[in-house]
């Protein structure tokens, strides 16, 4: 893929939960606009159905599922925007990964997601199942130079809140509020 090539996509189960008809449904809106290509990187139980909506949406040429990797630094390094797009989520930790590798994020605001992403902070969000809005979101992501580098530079302070040390040192501060009770 040529480095003027965009590379756009998703690290997660192909789950319901994840919602990857919308992440499908925002890259039909995205393809005609932006010279990129698209990835899914995870495996699940609505694989052939995925396959079926890619073919569908006649989006061979643009989509392709990666499958469970082993590897999952490289498709960190070699993306250049995190489109999230589930319906339900509880953390996210790909988002938090995203962020330790200096990813761009455009996310749903599922659950616990506004939590992780907050929107024009260290993320851009939209609301679940909008590929309208998603598809914006990834525009501008790409666009505003300023915006990108912003994002990245508050994810990047953000996520060291949850270094090992960071979560070890919280626990046992709240071990100790407790303890004194």
């Amino acid at each position: 893929i040529a480095p003027e090539v965009s590379l756009i996509g998703n690290i997660a189960a192909i789950a319901p939960h994840k919602d990857y008809f919308t992440f499908l449904e925002t890259v039909k809106i995205l393809s005609p606009k932006i010279n990129a290509k698209f990835l899914i990187c995870g495996d699940g139980p609505l694989r052939s159905q995925i396959e079926n909506k890619i073919a569908e949406l006649d989006l061979v040429n643009d989509v392709f599922i990666l499958g469970f990797r082993n590897d999952i630094e490289n498709v960190f390094a070699d993306l250049d925007v995190l489109l999230y797009t589930s319906k339900e989520e509880g953390l996210g930790s790909t988002l938090l990964d995203a962020m330790a590798y200096g990813l761009p994020i455009v996310a749903t605001e599922a659950g616990g997601i506004p939590e992780i992403v907050r929107n024009e902070f260290n993320g851009l969000t939209a609301p679940v199942g909008d590929p309208q809005r998603l598809s914006e979101q990834v525009l501008r992501v790409l666009d505003e130079i300023d915006l990108q580098a912003t994002l990245v530079e508050n994810a990047n302070k953000f996520v060291k809140g949850f270094s090992k040390e960071e979560m070890a040192m919280k626990t046992l501060n709240v071990y100790k509020a407790i303890s004194n009770l």
